[in-house]
């Protein structure tokens, strides 16, 4: 099953460098096996396990993506300005990995990010434009700008061209 698990903008590197493999969440995001897509990748969720928040800070910070316990602490802080950051506070900690099954991912249309705007072909460790990529495909110049026009979603992971 897809589902929707948002990441702050300083989790880009971190999700994409295989540095943040967990989350930590007030709430149950989803179960093992689910796929959900962050900055055009597609991640499939390993593992959730129940903590307390001061386990995350002592144990998960760099797993979490955060330089220092000091770090997530002040972001979580941010994000949770009302209850702030409690130690004995039980949080969801989500565990993943890139989807290993998904080689190639196609965004044409991405959710806003506030990061920056972008519209490529993925395959774990070269994106592609999508103009490099109907360059790459057609040899007919006058269909190359209808490219982006002619794709059809396949599933959770794929994308084809239709030239």
């Amino acid at each position: 099953m897809r589902v929707r698990i948002p990441f702050l903008c300083m989790f880009e590197k971190p999700l994409s460098s295989g540095v943040k493999t967990t989350t930590a969440r007030i709430k149950v995001m989803g179960k093992v096996g689910d796929h959900f897509s962050a900055y055009g990748m597609t991640f499939v969720i390993t593992g959730s396990i129940r903590i307390s928040e001061q386990a995350l800070r002592d144990s998960f910070w760099e797993q979490e993506g955060f330089s220092s316990p000091e770090e997530l602490v002040k972001v979580w802080e941010e994000l949770h300005p009302e209850a702030g950051f409690v130690s004995d506070k039980v949080v969801v900690l989500h565990q993943f990995v890139l989807d290993p099954v998904c080689q190639w991912e196609m965004f044409i249309n991405p959710p806003k990010s506030k990061c920056r705007k972008r519209k490529s072909i993925h395959n774990m460790s070269h994106p592609f434009t999508l103009e490099e990529l109907c360059s790459r495909v057609t040899t007919d110049p006058s269909r190359q700008d209808r490219c982006t026009k002619l794709v059809r979603h396949l599933g959770p992971c794929s994308w084809e061209l239709v030239l």
